[in-house]
């Protein structure tokens, strides 16, 4: 066990540390993202000896320094890569030797204090999809020229390939499959697109699909969706999931089943998860195991 305070420093995120922990291949990788000494390190899973650290100390003012997103691990050209969205930053660092490869700013134009991020991107073949500005964009990355322009932040900017201001999501997470990325709207009111509406945009252009709109709930979302086959999972914070059949073209789904649990009580806000031959869903009371 090792006390990340005890060996950088004190936490300062207002709503204390919430990146999970990755791993990629022998070692564990966490994100900490805050107002202060902020850093991506890595730790060998066997022996928890430190194998890297990345001090990701980029320009961010206030509580938009912090995030919660948490790092993802991806490949470009055959090579490990681990990306990490937060603090008004897109990062790319080796994940053999913590050496930073990327480094794309500009998500937050205006220095607004308060943009804190929650949802992680998310990544389709080399594009990152970046939900930022309290689920007020949508921003698509082609990582691989991100790389290519190193330190020159010039450069940087032409690895953008689309940014819409119509359509976001604060704190769900997509999900993405074969180039198509899928996100649910959580409830901001000046929102193009209102709550509980589940949306698909082609990852290489952001051009949406089709958009469509589960039923009426006065609870919001923060579970992430779930891929299964050619299904989405969605649950709302009730404990409430909706099953959408038919995804993966650009022709609207359709809602099969929306499946409720006993405990109501606001707020589920973990994610479905597969396991075994079913589900785990935590609830605010409960864990319940769905099996087929």
């Amino acid at each position: 066990h090792i006390n990340l305070q005890e060996q950088f420093g004190e936490d300062t995120l207002w709503w204390d540390l919430g990146s999970s922990p990755m791993i990629v291949d022998n070692l564990v990788v966490v994100a900490v993202m805050q107002t202060g000494p902020s850093y991506i390190v890595a730790y060998d899973i066997e022996s928890g000896e430190m194998a890297w650290k990345d001090d990701r100390m980029v320009p961010a003012p206030e509580e938009a320094a912090q995030s919660y997103s948490t790092p993802l691990a991806t490949e470009i050209d055959g090579e490990a890569v681990v990306a990490v969205l937060g603090a008004d930053h897109l990062t790319l660092t080796d994940a053999k030797t913590g050496k930073r490869l990327g480094t794309l700013g500009g998500f937050n134009p205006d220095q607004e204090k308060y943009f804190r991020s929650i949802a992680s991107p998310v990544i389709t073949g080399n594009v990152i999809v970046c939900p930022y500005s309290r689920g007020g964009t949508l921003t698509g990355v082609d990582m691989k020229q991100l790389i290519e322009a190193g330190d020159d932040e010039n450069a940087a900017k032409n690895a953008i390939l689309w940014m819409r201001d119509d359509i976001g999501s604060d704190v769900p997470t997509p999900a993405a499959r074969d180039g198509i990325v899928y996100l649910i709207s959580d409830g901001k009111k000046d929102a193009a697109r209102p709550k509980g509406t589940l949306s698909a945009l082609a990852a290489e252009t952001g051009e949406v699909l089709w958009d469509t709109k589960l039923e009426r709930t006065r609870a919001s979302y923060s579970s992430s969706p779930l891929i299964v086959g050619d299904r989405l999972y969605v649950t709302d914070e009730a404990g409430t999931t909706s099953v959408v059949q038919g995804i993966g073209g650009d022709s609207e789904p359709e809602l099969i089943q929306t499946n409720e649990v006993d405990d109501d009580e606001q707020f589920t806000v973990a994610s479905p998860v597969p396991f075994a031959d079913g589900l785990l869903l935590r609830t605010k009371s409960h864990l319940y195991k769905v099996t087929r």
